[in-house]
């Protein structure tokens, strides 16, 4: 946990953060043009997964003092947003897959 605390306060993380949430974000459009949706509910899965353990690490930080409040909400914002979405692509995934909308 301690070594992906330090990559997560390096600058390489910011660009594979970014690179990954578009990365994911095209798959899932891909997914939804296709209508796989086990591909989507991966994908969204992935990105609840990515947000969970960023806010953790995030929180972790915190605590110990290595992030201060203005940079920890502004960092927090971004990564509840990602875990919003990814939980609505889950919700999403999960209807298409039970058929309770037939889009």
């Amino acid at each position: 946990m301690d070594r992906l605390r330090k990559f997560y306060q390096t600058s390489a993380y910011r660009y594979v953060f970014w690179i990954l949430l578009i990365l994911l974000l095209i798959l899932a459009n891909w997914a939804l043009r296709n209508d796989d949706y086990l591909l989507l509910l991966g994908v969204a899965s992935v990105g609840v997964a990515i947000g969970a353990v960023s806010i953790y690490v995030e929180r972790i930080n915190f605590s110990r003092g290595e992030s201060f409040e203005p940079a920890y909400t502004t960092r927090v914002i971004r990564l509840v947003a990602l875990l919003a979405v990814s939980l609505g692509l889950t919700v999403l995934a999960i209807i298409l897959m039970l058929g309770i909308y037939d889009g």
